[in-house]
């Protein structure tokens, strides 16, 4: 402890004897920023002008900035400690050398190919003895928990208007593509863009063994088209009051009277 005393008293000397302290680096990145633009026309422009005309968004991304290139960077990351954790190196018995197992088990294509759908088999089974809709609704809250997506979505997360508390959240979903615009855009684009939806189905299908597949693709995009006329756009899902419709249980079952609301939930661990 005297050392390290000795030692701070010294820095706190060092920097009284140097000089007025520098003044720290602005924490704004102006790389990106068009100053030829007026901030009071084109405050947008004027911040981000320079990276929207030199940044290609990826082809495979529908949006891109500054937050999703810091998400892709650490997955690249989590994949390099995952492989890390496959190898030779790393003690077996080791959280580390877990999690490498779980990744190259994942990673082996060969016998992935080789055990095709049987790792499926039950959840497929239990699919196709679905009769009625209360028994699909409690199937969508047991696919939920397996990260599958549903019509009817919940989560957990602080209420928008009382950050103090965590609430059940249940939003739209349901869609194979990002959102409802996709599967009414009749331009040239748009059209092209669920071509494609329709060619990945189909190879989906192929590799499942589907022996019809082009008629169960066109019997899919029909039913997430039926499910996207009742979606709301982009624009009402970022309206904060629109959003935020706070309801009690019982409310919520009324709201949802046809829907069998106690099953979904039941299924996900959530007593009601």
């Amino acid at each position: 402890m005297r050392v390290l005393g000795t030692l701070l008293f010294a820095s706190i000397l060092l920097a009284g004897c140097g000089g007025p302290p520098a003044a720290p680096a602005s924490g704004v990145d102006r790389s990106g920023m068009n100053p030829q633009i007026r901030p009071g026309d084109d405050f947008f422009a004027y911040a981000n002008g320079k990276w929207l005309a030199e940044t290609e968004i990826p082809a495979d991304r529908s949006t891109w900035g500054s937050f999703p290139i810091l998400q892709e960077q650490t997955l690249l990351q989590l994949r390099d400690i995952a492989a890390a954790g496959a190898q030779e190196s790393t003690p077996r018995d080791s959280a580390h050398a877990r999690i490498g197992a779980f990744y190259s088990a994942f990673m082996n294509e060969k016998v992935v190919a080789e055990r095709g759908l049987s790792p499926l088999a039950e959840e497929l089974s239990a699919i196709a003895a679905l009769t009625d809709h209360q028994a699909i609704a409690a199937y969508f809250g047991h696919a939920s928990v397996l990260g599958v997506d549903s019509p009817l979505e919940l989560s957990v997360n602080q209420d928008d208007r009382d950050a103090t508390h965590y609430i059940l959240y249940l939003d739209q979903g349901g869609l194979g593509l990002p959102d409802r615009d996709y599967y009414f855009d009749t331009s040239e684009h748009g059209q092209a863009l669920l071509a494609k939806y329709r060619d990945f189905l189909s190879k989906l299908l192929i590799l499942a063994g589907e022996p019809a597949p082009e008629a169960t693709v066109a019997r899919v995009i029909a039913l997430e088209s039926r499910l996207a006329r009742h979606h709301w756009s982009r624009v009402d899902n970022r309206d904060a009051e629109k959003t935020y419709n706070r309801r009690t249980g019982e409310q919520l079952e009324q709201l949802l009277a046809s829907y069998n609301l106690d099953g979904f939930l039941r299924a996900q661990g959530i007593e009601t």
